[in-house]
Order: structure tokens, then sequence, then C-alpha cells
């Protein structure tokens, strides 16, 4: 089994010789050597992503700059979400933008369930070379119900230098999220102590890519990163990560990406002690004209002592222009499961329990295209067969708490719908649609996964000064696993959202956001009810 200097050592092997041949290119560049080379510093970053159909959130788009994403950005290519949750907001959080033009903000906010909400962006430098900045976000709530109360805590910093033919990037920083156990049975008594749940993330991560051709024609990716995920009930769980892709283009048509990947996941708590190195290689060929896209590889990876070899094939194949493209897969690959992927899935998860890596295969066809100028469309057949998909259940020895079960063999069908229109800066609209229907051989039921879920979003911008959207969000009621064994049904949702965002100056702005207007407490997880009908004012400092 490796150890971390095992993992140190492999990624300093993977990464000499490309240190050497950006000495050379600096070198070069510094002699005068292909001086009549036009310098473009901008955060390109030269690599063939897959083809996807562009679709529009509920935000109206402006020019107004976002907080960077400074979470474990690190590209992840095995680890796909087998459904996705539905996006209920706990509380009202606000959706507006800064203004164009400004590099830093500060918001302030309050709402019902005494939420206060702080955020302060901050980027200085900003130079042709360099840039760096920080970030700060706090967000609180306390809801009816006995410790019915949650709080998050992000600080990060984030720095990006430009040499003349490579662009380094590095960010670090401290999550926290706060949580109470409050679904204990109504006879129960306890102090807030008891049922408080923190945890704790610190995070680094550094990448280096090229931002101009090298003479090996080859553009590459290079990134390691490392976590510390903590819990209050002594569970701890140490990651690392090195990443490496690499990707070249013959003939305008061709393309070969070959993909490398080290991660090392340590996780030890009181009951619990895992550890587990998985290496992988991702070889695949693409062919790419105005018709035609085809891609087959090959997902090689090893989990622990043991290989595995997995195919990926896709095509994608342009019937009527961009009006109707058809295009199917096929794809196996080993799922990178930890604590921290499960906890942040669910908060009120128990530490004692196991970790295992699921494998899926995915089959998927379906059709994409764009309408009527601004009018898009996908319909998506999909199965996945996952073996050791988990699940969360309540802990029949302390209901407030959930053990994770995994089911040996789960088929899962999905039929997928969107569509999508966007005019201008002025109007734009989502409306999409899942189905699931879950096959297990164990379990009797998919528990706590739904079946069916909906979301309707528009956004509209009057003038430019106020910016109106609205949300609509259904999803039917999960199956809950019961101590003794049976299903219950937990109640669906039908949640509407309305914000608003006036533009006073191009520094001031100020926003409304109204959640869950008919106040229907959904249980996403059993004795879990959400906060019901909340709201949140506040304004926005750009500068």
């Amino acid at each position: 089994m490796y150890t971390y200097k095992n993992i140190f050592l492999t990624a300093m092997m993977f990464f000499i010789p490309f240190a050497n041949l950006i000495a050379e290119e600096e070198s070069e560049s510094q002699n005068g050597i292909g001086s009549d080379d036009i310098v473009v510093r901008t955060t390109y970053t030269p690599l063939i992503a897959d083809a996807t159909k562009v679709t529009f959130s509920a935000s109206i788009e402006s020019e107004k700059i976002e907080p960077p994403t400074l979470r474990y950005s690190l590209p992840v290519q095995l680890i796909p979400v087998t459904y996705e949750q539905p996006n209920i907001r706990p509380i009202a959080i606000p959706q507006e933008r800064p203004q164009p033009g400004k590099s830093s903000y500060a918001r302030l906010g309050f709402g019902t369930q005494l939420s206060p909400l702080v955020e302060v962006l901050y980027t200085g430098g900003q130079t042709e070379r360099f840039t760096f900045g920080g970030y700060f976000n706090h967000h609180s709530a306390r809801g009816g119900m006995d410790f019915q109360t949650f709080g998050k805590n992000n600080i990060h910093f984030f720095t990006d230098y430009f040499f003349d033919r490579i662009k380094i990037d590095a960010r670090a920083g401290y999550n926290n999220h706060i949580v109470h156990y409050y679904g204990f049975p109504e006879d129960s008594v306890f102090n807030k102590s008891d049922v408080r749940q923190s945890f704790n993330e610190y995070f680094i991560e550094a990448n280096l890519r090229n931002t101009k051709d090298n003479r090996a024609n080859i553009d590459y990716y290079l990134g390691m990163s490392a976590d510390y995920f903590t819990d209050r009930y002594d569970a701890t769980e140490v990651g690392a990560k090195v990443y490496a892709k690499f990707h070249k283009t013959f003939r305008n048509k061709h393309y070969i990406d070959f993909i490398f990947s080290v991660d090392h996941v340590n996780f030890e708590s009181p009951t619990t002690d895992y550890q587990k190195n998985l290496i992988a290689i991702n070889p695949h060929y693409t062919f790419f004209d105005e018709s035609w896209r085809l891609t087959a590889g090959l997902n090689g990876t090893f989990e622990g002592n043991v290989f595995h070899l997995f195919p990926h094939l896709s095509t994608e194949k342009t019937i009527i222009g961009q009006q109707v493209i058809f295009y199917n897969g096929w794809k196996r690959y080993l799922d990178v499961n930890r604590y921290k992927f499960l906890a942040e899935e669910n908060y009120f998860i128990d530490n004692d329990l196991e970790i295992k890596n699921p494998r899926i295969e995915e089959r998927f066809a379906g059709f994409k295209g764009t309408v009527i100028n601004n009018l898009a469309y996908d319909a998506r057949f999909t199965q996945k067969i996952v073996e050791n998909q988990p699940l969360f259940v309540n802990n029949p020895n302390n209901i407030k708490k959930f053990n994770t079960i995994y089911e040996k063999r789960m088929n899962i069908v999905n039929l997928h719908a969107s569509v999508s229109y966007h005019l201008s800066n002025k109007l734009n609209f989502l409306l999409e649609a899942d189905y699931y229907r879950h096959e297990l051989d164990e379990e009797e039921k998919a528990w706590h996964m739904p079946s069916f879920k909906m979301k309707f979003a528009t956004g509209y911008n009057i003038g430019d000064k106020i910016i109106l959207s609205s949300e609509i969000y259904g999803v039917d009621g999960v199956y809950a696993k019961l101590p003794n064994d049976e299903a219950l049904k937990l109640n669906g949702l039908f949640d509407l959202n309305i914000g608003a965002t006036y533009h006073f100056s191009n520094h001031l702005s100020f926003f409304g956001q109204v959640n869950n207007i008919a106040s229907i407490k959904h249980e996403r997880w059993y004795r879990y009810p959400t906060y019901g009908f909340n709201a949140m004012i506040g304004a926005t400092l750009s500068y």
C-alpha cells in the first residue's frame, strides 16, 4: 500500500520533466527566441472539453463579477453524481451580483429565522502578471424547532501568476459548517451541546497550465491538492490528489488526451480505520468535425492492489445543423467515495460507517439542439448500473443520526428533458424534469432518493436597474426506512421562490429574496423538516 512518501515521489517524478520543459521555454523567451509571438495573458485553459448544451439559470446574465470558485476545484474524471439533489434552499440567499467593472464587494443581509449574511470579496494586485485576493462568508439561521439551527463560515485566499508561457494559480482556505441533530423524538431531552455537530475543512491546492504553444505542441494541466476534514466526534479524514492532463491535436480533427491521477484517502473514527489509494490512467482518442464527434478510450484504475479496466465510448452526430444532434455513449468507471462527500450530501450522518467505492456502468442516448435562435432543448435516456450504491437510513439505536449502507446492485433508469430560452440580457427561462426508476437486489427501496423532480426558473431585466427572478421546484416524496424495517413515504415539495434586485448606482444595490412561499416543510431526510417560509433583504457595495 502506498504511503505519503510514495505519493510525493510519484508526483515529483511526474512533474520534474515538465519543470525542465518550462525552464527551457522561459529561457528561450528571455534570450529573445521567438520574440515575434504575441503573449496573451488570460485565464484561458487550452484544453478540449466535452461538448455540452448551454443552459441558462434563472438569474439574468449581466456583466457582473461573481466570487471565484475557491473550493477544491481540480478537474475530477471519476466522480460523477448518481442523481442531482434538488436545489432547495433551506433559507433565503440573495442571487444578485455586484456591478460591472468592480473586483471587490461587500454584501450584508438579514432575514427571517434570525438569519444574518455577511459576504466579502477582495481582489488585489490585478497587474498583467499577478493577482491575489481573499473571500469571507458567514450565513446562519434559527428555525422554529428546538435546535433547528445551522451556521456556515468560509475563509479563502487565492492568487494567480502569469509567466510568458504558463499560468500558476493557488488556493487555500477553511470551511466550517455547524448543524444540530434536531430530528430526535419529541419526548427526548437534550442539551444543545449534546446534538451539536461541526464539520471543519482545511484545504490547499496549486495548478499549472500552459497558455501558449510549446515545442512539443502539447497542452498540459498539472495540479496537486490536499485537504484535512474533521467533525466534532473525533473523525478525521486526509485527502491528497495529484492530477495531470495532456492534450495533443492532429490536423484539427484528431485529438489525443491522456489523464493521470493519484488519490489518497485516510479516514479514521472511533470505530473505523480506512486507507485507500487510487491510481487512474485514462487515455482516449476523439475525432471531431462538422458532422461527427467520436470518442474511444479506457478508464484504468488501481484500487489498492486491484486493477480495474473499463471502456469509454461516445458518439455525437449532427443531423440537421445545430437544430437536431443525436448523441449516445457507454462507459464504466470507479467512483471515489469519501466521508467528506457523504457528509456534504447528508450533514446528519453518523461517522460510524464503512467506506466503499461504487462501480458504475452508464449507457445514455438522446437528442439536443438549438432552434428558433435562443431556444435550446435536451431529451435523454440514461441507464446506470451501480454496485455499492450508498444509501442513508436512520440509525435504529439513535434515530437522529443516519447510517450509511450499500446496495449491492442498483439499476437506475433516468428520463431527462429540458428546455431553455435566452433573449439577450432581458429575459430567460429554464424548464427541466427528471424521472427515476430504481431497481434493487437487496433493499426494498432506494432510501431517500427521489423518483421525480422538476424546475421552472425565469428571470427578467428591466432597464439594467431592476432584475426580477422566480423559481418553482417540485420533487416527489422519498422513502425512509423505519427502525422496524417498514418503508415510510415522506411528503413531497412544491416550492415557489421569488427575488428582486435594484441597482441604485454603479456601486450600490439592494436585494430581496423570498423562498418557499407556500411554507411547505419538506423532509429531505426523515425527521428533518426544512425551514418553511423564509425571506431576506440586504445590500451590496461594489468597489
